[in-house]
């Protein structure tokens, strides 16, 4: 039997604690939410913490992940 996740979360840290995303991280969510769409897995989230407080910052209460689908699927 194979089974499935239905969603995914993504996670890593800034060692800098500078928690704005950078090209690289929306260029890493826009390959992974590509990649799962194949399997039919979703990204609910992509969270950058900070190494120096506890500060952090989300792509999906920013719009960032939906915005990433919308063009995805066009």
């Amino acid at each position: 039997m194979v089974y499935f996740t239905a969603a995914i979360t993504l996670f890593h840290n800034h060692p800098s604690g500078d928690v704005a995303p950078s090209r690289e991280d929306e260029a890493v969510t826009i390959q992974v939410i590509k990649a799962c769409s194949v399997l039919d897995v979703r990204v609910h989230e992509h969270i950058i913490f900070s190494m120096l407080d506890d500060r952090y910052h989300s792509m999906a209460d920013q719009g960032v992940i939906e915005r990433i689908y919308r063009e995805v699927a066009q």
